[in-house]
């Protein structure tokens, strides 16, 4: 599913666009490819653009999700917390704020939430989704 996404280049850094608003790209991903029975995403906003082109400069964390082939998933939504102490794999913990500015934004996060669940069904090769469901 992965290879679905259009692939861009913010800053350097290779993303899958998750979410486009017209011809803006709005919400971009990192994620696993080719996984069995988990998935670790990282989504992040767009949150400014290259002077007047449609072509992103600046991304923000979102939130970072686990989930497994059960569909049971770990979110956390924020930026990391810079001088926390960082998990096992080297990350670090969220701030866990997430500000939702009117109906508008609400739906957003809602697509999003579910372009991740139907990612990460995609993606997965053993999920269940009988049991996801």
């Amino acid at each position: 599913m992965m290879n679905n996404l259009d692939t861009i280049t913010i800053q350097n850094e290779e993303y899958r666009v998750l979410i486009r608003d017209g011809d803006y790209v709005s919400v971009v991903i990192k994620a696993d490819e080719d996984v069995e029975f988990s998935m670790t995403c990282e989504v992040f906003d767009v949150i400014s653009w290259e002077g007047d082109t449609d072509q992103p400069y600046e991304v923000e964390g979102y939130l970072k999700a686990y989930i497994k082939w059960d569909g049971c998933s770990h979110v956390w939504f924020g930026e990391e917390v810079g001088d926390a102490e960082p998990h096992t794999d080297g990350s670090r913990p969220r701030d866990g704020y997430l500000h939702l500015c009117g109906k508008r934004y609400w739906q957003k996060h809602s697509e999003i939430m579910l372009k991740l669940y139907e990612l990460a069904e995609n993606t997965i090769t053993r999920f269940d989704p009988e049991v996801a469901d």
